[in-house]
């Protein structure tokens, strides 16, 4: 998904996304982790690191953390020219 959006993006283009991304770190890591197990019943699966959507060529210009819990990130990502 990110080369698409790689390839298709203008120079100085933005894309947003958001998206569920675990943590490693703390309560919700750890109920994370333990839910892995059952992602195929969950049909989602609990961890996802954000560096999964990280590429080079995109910058991160924008994070925001999205109620309730922060459970969904919003990432703007902008291609540089």
């Amino acid at each position: 998904v990110m080369g698409e959006i790689v390839r298709v993006l203008k120079p100085g283009g933005e894309a947003v996304i958001v998206n569920h991304f675990s943590q490693s770190h703390g309560l919700r890591g750890a109920i994370e982790r333990g839910m892995a197990k059952f992602s195929r019943n969950l049909g989602w699966h609990p961890v996802f690191p954000l560096e999964n959507v990280l590429v080079p060529q995109l910058t991160l210009i924008e994070r925001i953390d999205i109620a309730p819990f922060g459970l969904f990130t919003l990432l703007r990502l902008k291609k540089e020219p």
